[in-house]
């Protein structure tokens, strides 16, 4: 942010000892609350100009010789090392020019010489080299034509996994301790038939039985995203927005209309739902997927321009750090009979940092997690709305001395002590169990 800072308003003189004391400390003021509108994100949408360096493109490419190819691709990197960076200025909104100073500060911290070594000396003595489709280069009675190649190939393999040096362009690299595993259908050709030398690198053998009709259904059926739930979200969208279209036209254009598809979709098809809510003026998307689907709900705020509401499986603040640093939601919807009121303060001030308004999820919890949420909400400054299920109130109310509910859409803050409604015991026991 200081650097931020310094572009919205520049100190170049804080260093001139011809200042006088009273405008130095005039200039440390007026940054402070530039830093504290900053912090409080009132300039997240104000364009501001940052230079940017850009990495010289070599516009021609370098052939090595016949099996060395590396030689040419060195060979560009040597030329492109040798070009300095060039800068040049970018006009960008203060959100945005955040994530691009901060990649800038972190990749100076980076030494590169060191991740470099330290990769290499990971991949010479735990690296893992998969060569899949193996039975490709396997010919079942050598002949002519294609196949006259394939125990070249097998034989340009063998020093490798043998144990040899390779050269890359990051340097020399043993291949002695690095374990190589290969695998392939064998459809028209067997292991035996690989070079005998080729199949003594591979001294373990794993052969693994056909697959049966269970286990196709198993494969379209078991998985969170099998294709058969895939269609079948997509089909079940249609369903939702013809619903969502006739209750649009019956309330008219004026009313709020909010969709909680209970974490019923795939990525694609809430993508797809949620454009046509837009077409809708729907004010937003509720638990379209599952909680810990964070790259999903990210590819999916981004890709809609309505907003999307996710938070009420969540318990604590660490549970929604990674969520609200990567935006991965519009408005947070946190259960207070799940977080409690301290907690559920706590994400809401995190959410406030991120201008993230607050909409708490009141779901099939009593009569006291009701009154504990309206508690809540009164005293949250980026309180948005807080759900409530009309229908399922009169069951809630089952057990006080006093009806609580909300009142033409209000729920009245109460200035009785506690959570201000008072149970009553005796019916209480009407509904014990024995």
């Amino acid at each position: 942010n200081e650097k931020i800072i310094d572009i919205l308003f520049p100190d170049d003189q804080k260093d001139d000892p011809k200042l006088s004391k009273e405008l130095k400390e005039r200039h440390k003021r007026t940054r402070e609350k530039i830093r504290n509108k900053l912090n409080k994100g009132e300039f997240e949408d104000k364009i501001i100009e940052i230079e940017i360096s850009d990495e010289p493109t070599i516009g021609m490419q370098v052939f090595g010789p016949m099996g060395m190819e590396d030689i040419g691709m060195n060979i560009k990197d040597m030329i492109s090392g040798s070009l300095p960076k060039s800068k040049r200025t970018k006009k960008v909104k203060v959100r945005e020019a955040r994530e691009i100073l901060l990649e800038s500060e972190a990749a100076k911290l980076i030494d590169q010489e060191e991740v470099i070594r330290l990769a290499k000396e990971r991949v010479e003595e735990s690296g893992i080299v998969f060569l899949d489709e193996i039975d490709k280069v396997v010919g079942g009675n050598g002949g002519s034509g294609p196949d006259v190649s394939r125990e070249g190939v097998q034989r340009d393999l063998l020093p490798i996994i043998e144990g040899s040096n390779v050269n890359t362009k990051y340097g020399v690299i043993a291949t002695d301790h690095i374990l190589f595993i290969s695998a392939g259908a064998f459809h028209v050709s067997t292991p035996s038939d690989m070079i005998p030398e080729l199949q003594g690198r591979f001294p373990i053998r794993v052969e693994l039985d056909r697959l049966t009709t269970e286990d196709f259904i198993k494969i379209l059926t078991h998985p969170k995203s099998a294709l058969i739930k895939q269609y079948t979200a997509l089909l079940d969208v249609e369903g939702v927005e013809e619903i969502a279209s006739a209750v649009r036209t019956r309330v008219g254009p004026d009313i709020m209309l909010m969709c909680d598809v209970h974490m019923r979709q795939s990525l694609t098809s809430a993508i797809k739902l949620g454009r046509a809510l837009e077409k809708l003026d729907f004010t937003w998307l509720e638990s379209p997927l599952v909680p810990d689907d964070i790259p999903g709900a990210v590819a999916l705020s981004e890709a809609l321009d309505m907003a999307v509401a996710i938070g009420e499986w969540s318990r604590t603040r660490y549970e929604m750090r990674e969520a609200f640093e990567r935006r991965a939601y519009d408005i947070v919807m946190h259960d207070i009979a799940r977080t409690g009121i301290t907690e559920g303060h706590r994400i809401g001030t995190i959410a406030d940092t991120y201008n993230i308004p607050v909409a708490p999820h009141v779901g099939g919890g009593g009569i006291l997690s009701v009154a504990a949420t309206v508690e809540y909400s009164a005293s949250c400054s980026n309180f948005m709305i807080m759900e409530h299920g009309h229908h399922a109130n009169s069951y809630k109310n089952a057990i006080t001395s006093e009806e609580y509910g909300p009142s033409n859409g209000y729920f009245e803050v109460s200035d009785k002590p506690g959570l201000g409604i008072e149970i009553d015991q005796s019916l209480v026991e009407k509904y014990l169990v024995t």
